[in-house]
């Protein structure tokens, strides 16, 4: 769609009492300072959006006179067909026409947002408007016009490792998921990962005391089980009457209840010597007298309670004594304790390697699910870094096809954040290298110029431009649509169009 402005008639605007201009590819506007070049470009931005070329809000009165009628008049052509706009500021009231009829304020901006949208139209216009807006307007205005690459189109671009790791999890889930489902592997593999190998330590330290046990065994552990049936063996064959068996069994039991008697003493003895606390172990504080007396009382009782133990078992070893007697000691008796108690050993040896077996599988088992997890932390981890790259990779691929719709300017589209290791969006102009905010004001105008004929070669849409201030610029760069040149030139206004001198203005 191409937009030319045919006619344009300035009545009361600003400066301006009457000024008509008659539109063709190229139009020349000269003059002295203060002459209301300037306003000319104010005065077709003001007719559409109510505002001036920077889009702003604008006061359109007239400002060294007082009119009756503030009005813009523009016939233009839209492909060549052609429409009649008028906005009018009577009396503090706006008025709208179109085509001549008279049409309220919504379906006049209605017509206007379906010919001229105001920012593409703007940003066409003036070349100043479009680097004016806020870095994401400006990104968002001239990114919506150029497909972002295509998974495809990334992956080709990537490393044949990468792409396969990327080229199938596309296909199920958007990038962002993919991170997102690598990012909770890695910390549950890493999770998993401590608890394995805390578990395969505890195990192997459970182990120690066993392969210990295993180590003091006097014999070769494959012998064990032959010892043990020779212990069974000799044991069975043992040839003791009963008198004997008897008397060692006394002899045992008086032991036994003697090694009592000597504990309970002991014990008695202990409690005999404890001083009764007179402080609260918990608070640290004084306990009362009747408390004190109280635990006095039962360590006292406890005492007599042991002693009464004692002399209990006193007896009953006088009456095992007394049976022993009346034994008749004969041939030695076999003790079967050292044969019995090297079979008891030999069984504790042979039960601590079958727990070390059973360690061995459960640390075998462990050590394969920490390979399993450690690959899986591994794989994430590279998944993520495949992600980093994939993004880095669209975003170079994103500037090029970007900059590829310039000849002497170059965007910059993502800004790196060491800390995130990630691409942010961001927007900068630049031409020939140099940031848009340290451009000369004519260089600032070839850029804008450059952007505003990409923007028409993107949209489809060619709009006019308006060059104000051209006379800095030495060279203008090739526009294809409908072009005003404003330049400061000594004298009155003076406007030609193709070569053709308009009427001076009034």
């Amino acid at each position: 769609m191409k937009v030319t402005i045919e006619r344009l008639v300035i009545n009361e605007f600003k400066g301006h009492r009457r000024l008509e201009i008659t539109g063709s590819n190229l139009v020349k506007i000269d003059g002295d300072n203060g002459k209301g070049k300037s306003t000319i470009a104010d005065s077709i931005s003001w007719l559409f959006y109510g505002t001036d070329a920077m889009g702003k809000t604008l006061d359109p009165l007239p400002t060294t006179y007082l009119g009756a009628e503030t009005y813009i008049e523009a016939l233009i052509h839209l492909d060549q067909k052609p429409v009649l706009f008028r906005r009018t500021l009577s009396g503090g009231k706006t008025s709208y026409h179109l085509n001549e009829d008279p049409i309220k304020a919504k379906q006049f901006d209605e017509h206007v947002k379906n010919i001229v949208p105001r920012e593409l139209f703007l940003s066409q216009f003036n070349p100043m408007f479009f680097t004016a807006q806020h870095w994401q307007e400006q990104r968002k205005q001239l990114t919506q016009y150029v497909q972002e690459p295509t998974n495809g189109e990334v992956l080709d671009k990537l490393s044949s490792v990468e792409k396969e790791m990327l080229e199938a999890e596309l296909k199920q889930r958007e990038l962002d998921k993919i991170e997102e489902k690598a990012r909770e592997t890695v910390k549950k593999s890493e999770a998993e990962g401590t608890a394995l190998r805390s578990r395969i330590r505890t195990l192997q330290e459970q182990g120690e005391a066993d392969k210990a046990t295993i180590e003091s065994c006097p014999i070769a552990f494959n012998q064990i089980d032959d010892r043990i049936a020779e212990i069974r063996e000799e044991l069975t064959q043992m040839t003791s009457s009963g008198i004997k068996e008897r008397r060692a069994a006394l002899k045992r039991e008086i032991e036994r209840r003697m090694n009592d008697g000597r504990r309970l003493k002991s014990e008695a003895d202990h409690l005999a010597v404890q001083p009764a606390p007179d402080t609260c172990p918990t608070c640290k504080q004084g306990l009362p007298h009747s408390h004190i007396e109280n635990v006095m009382t039962a360590q006292q009782i406890k005492i007599n309670e042991k002693k009464s133990a004692m002399q209990n078992l006193k007896m009953e070893i006088q009456k095992l004594n007394a049976e022993l007697d009346l034994l008749l000691e004969g041939e030695a008796v076999f003790d079967p304790k050292p044969l019995l108690d090297e079979m008891a050993m030999l069984e504790r040896v042979k039960a601590a390697a079958s727990r070390i077996a059973e360690m061995n599988e459960k640390v075998s088992a462990a050590e394969a699910d920490l390979t399993q997890q450690t690959k899986a932390f591994g794989r994430a981890n590279y998944m993520i870094s495949c992600v980093k790259n994939f993004r880095a990779k669209r975003a170079e691929l994103m500037v090029e096809k970007i900059s590829a719709l310039f000849t002497t300017v170059t965007v910059r589209l993502f800004d790196y954040v060491a800390s995130k290791d990630n691409y942010n969006p961001a927007f900068e102009i630049e031409r020939n290298g140099v940031p848009f905010r340290l451009l000369s004001l004519s260089e600032k105008m070839k850029a804008g110029l450059e952007v505003a004929t990409a923007l028409m070669k993107l949209s489809g849409s060619h709009y006019p431009v308006f060059i104000d201030n051209a006379e800095s610029i030495v060279e203008l760069p090739q526009v294809p649509s409908q072009v005003f040149i404003s330049r400061v030139v000594p004298g009155p206004l003076k406007i030609e169009s193709d070569g053709k001198q308009e009427a001076k203005a009034s």
